[in-house]
């Protein structure tokens, strides 16, 4: 093969072709019209190392495999090029950041071209998979935190809960559990946000001088907010109030319950389904209790499972909005920060409940 380079772990490679989306293209259109197809009971068509030692292409067979199967997994060749011949996917911005914090919350298991995949269709940002992986070790998302989690998730008892609550997805009966259907459910959680770090401070300052001054100092507010979606939107009960206000500092059991009973339950139909997570101040009896007085089931989600609740998805979509506006937030961020909840849209609300198992 012609001008092939062997790298010091014996892998080879064709300078200038490893990220050229071009050549990408050229690979997997050839093997759609001329590759074994894994579908095919007769095994027709070229192999992966005889599509590789074509004139054309002059690769190795893994590399003709790897572009084949990222194409099916995601229905990408690769990243798009931007300005020239060879690709250059953009460096996630804090906006960008945020999201990504937010989906791997959700969804702990997920692999780079997951990411890439969801970024593509969620934000419209097309990015690499190095991007996202030099993304997750600066936000500290290591696999080693992942494998942590999941031991926590997974002992016998969580799961014997969690698959109990997959079959209520399903519409199994389970004994002192309502009928799940789609159109009863009402999810809500809580979330944060600090008005003073919504987008880093940055400053300007002449070459091989220190940065001093990055402009005027604003003080850390942290907001505290308690939502709650639908398959058809977010509900108007969204409730705000900064640390130190009212009972403790943060959320607290009294003061969840106070929004849960006086402003949640009296919005409701008869017959909700609202589910929630195992936070500490969810007190699991006070809460049952008091929907019981309005005709309202409350479902509690296992342990260490935040992908069985898709308000997660939408606190990912808020926060990103945030990071956006982050002038406006700063300035009126209790008004600016209900108007950026109550503008997620509709038809997202809808396939983020669908994506998390909630189909009856």
């Amino acid at each position: 093969m012609a001008n092939v380079v062997y790298n010091v772990n014996g892998g080879v490679y064709v300078p200038g072709r490893a990220y050229d989306w071009a050549f990408r293209a050229r690979v997997v259109n050839y093997w759609m019209d001329h590759g074994q197809h894994p579908w095919l009971a007769d095994g027709a068509g070229l192999s992966f190392d005889a599509i590789a030692a074509l004139p054309g292409f002059q690769c190795d067979g893994r590399t003709v495999k790897s572009y084949v199967h990222r194409f099916l997994a995601t229905g990408e060749f690769a990243e798009l090029p931007r300005g020239g011949h060879r690709s250059s996917p953009p460096t996630l911005s804090y906006p960008q950041l945020v999201y990504l914090r937010c989906i791997t919350r959700v969804h702990k298991f997920m692999t780079l071209a997951d990411y890439v995949n969801t970024i593509r269709v969620e934000l419209g940002i097309h990015t690499s998979e190095p991007a996202v992986c030099r993304a997750l070790h600066y936000l500290k998302l290591t696999r080693k935190k992942k494998v942590t989690v999941a031991q926590e998730k997974f002992t016998w008892t969580n799961l014997n809960k969690y698959v109990m609550y997959r079959l209520w997805q399903k519409g199994v009966s389970i004994m002192g559990a309502p009928q799940c259907t789609r159109a009863n459910l009402v999810f809500i959680d809580e979330f944060a946000v600090k008005t003073s770090s919504c987008v880093p401070d940055v400053g300007r300052c002449a070459a091989n001088t220190v940065l001093t001054d990055v402009g005027q100092y604003v003080p850390s507010t942290k907001l505290n907010w308690i939502s709650a979606m639908t398959a058809h939107g977010m509900l108007p009960v969204t409730w705000g109030f900064p640390n130190g206000v009212g009972l403790g500092n943060g959320f607290s059991a009294p003061l969840f319950e106070l929004w849960f009973i006086n402003v949640l339950l009296p919005s409701l139909w008869q017959g909700a389904i609202v589910v929630l997570d195992n936070a500490k101040f969810h007190r699991k009896d006070s809460l049952r209790a008091a929907g019981a007085i309005f005709d309202v089931e409350v479902v509690f989600v296992p342990s260490y499972s935040p992908e069985l609740n898709p308000i997660e998805w939408a606190f990912g979509y808020i926060k990103f909005e945030i990071a956006r506006h982050w002038r406006h937030v700063r300035a009126d961020p209790f008004n600016e920060i209900p108007r950026i909840i109550f503008g997620v849209p509709p038809l997202s609300c809808s396939r983020w409940v669908t994506g998390c198992g909630y189909e009856l």
